[in-house]
């Protein structure tokens, strides 16, 4: 059983959220405000790991750079027990990933996802930042259909050094990454335009396989062109040549040049914000998996005065 405090900083644990592979995500309240936040912390089997506590760096001071309604808001950040820990802003929403399954979105819909990670990328990028790893997973969509860019462990800055080897989501992995090269601006725009071809067209442009398979394929620009070809004809021809562009691939307008905000111009007034939050109105959160997760965990939290409490799903209990 491992022991984990029970407040981090002046947040007191209480609901997990979500669960990855080296983190924990809990709701959390502050002791003296009353304010709620998502507080992500790191799992003490990953404590001792670079790679790992490299992550949390490189989110904390993304997130420091960076300003926008598309981006969750970094409220506090410190280490307790040598574990690091950020409380970010609380969405009432649910993530893009578990909104689709593994169907399509309607047009409208998925361009409104596209205009507002447009915009966050259009931030990003503004500051130097870049995201790293542009998947349905780390993009949160609230309850009005507003959707916000997560998750920003594999950030680097433009021009900085380069994110891990083999890090990053295969299927939505860019040229740069899986090539092991210098990433640009460029990169976060082709994990882009991978996602809207998954959202409109239902499938991956990358196609199935395994990591290998998947990064390999990205690293040679190989993508399946009649699922590319069914999504662009989909949208209007200036947003197809946009994708196409930031795919690589030729453009049916000469000199075409993707950009954050050429996207942003190019969706204009047809993404419909009101699709997406009638899908989160719709959807059904299964949390009894999040809840054994924890459990099997077998971790213990100790509060200041000394009692022992489990981690469990739906709260920080006293045993």
């Amino acid at each position: 059983m491992t022991d984990v405090p029970l407040t981090f900083g002046a947040w007191h644990l209480g609901q997990v959220l979500g669960l990855g592979g080296a983190a924990e995500v809990r709701r959390a309240t502050h002791a003296e405000t009353g304010q709620v936040v998502a507080l992500k912390r790191l799992l003490p089997m990953w404590a001792d790991r670079p790679a790992a506590l490299g992550a949390f760096e490189a989110e904390r001071r993304a997130l420091g750079r960076i300003e926008s309604p598309h981006i969750v808001r970094l409220v506090d950040s410190g280490h307790t027990r040598k574990l690091p820990w950020l409380a970010l802003e609380l969405v009432d929403g649910v993530s893009l990933s578990q909104l689709i399954g593994s169907k399509p979105l309607a047009v409208p819909a998925a361009l409104a996802v596209l205009a507002d990670l447009a915009r966050a990328l259009d931030a990003c990028h503004q500051a130097g930042v870049l995201h790293g790893d542009i998947t349905p997973g780390n993009a949160l969509v609230d309850r009005t259909g507003n959707v916000r860019l997560i998750d920003f462990g594999l950030a680097t800055v433009v021009g900085g050094p380069s994110r891990p080897i083999g890090a990053g989501t295969p299927a939505f992995v860019d040229p740069e990454a899986a090539n092991e090269l210098p990433r640009t601006t460029d990169s976060d725009l082709f994990s882009l335009a991978l996602l809207v071809v998954r959202l409109v067209a239902g499938q991956s442009p990358l196609g199935q396989g395994d990591r290998a398979v998947l990064r390999g394929r990205a690293a040679r620009c190989e993508l399946d062109l009649p699922v590319v070809n069914q999504a662009l004809q989909q949208v209007s021809a200036e947003l197809a040549s946009l994708l196409a562009t930031a795919l690589r691939l030729p453009s049916s307008i000469p000199e075409t040049r993707c950009t954050a905000r050429a996207l942003i111009t190019s969706v204009g007034t047809h993404g419909s914000a009101a699709g997406l939050a009638t899908l989160v109105a719709q959807y059904e959160p299964v949390t009894d998996a999040i809840a054994r997760a924890a459990e099997d965990r077998g971790e213990r939290v100790t509060d200041p005065t000394g009692e022992t409490v489990t981690l469990v799903g739906d709260a920080a209990k006293v045993s």
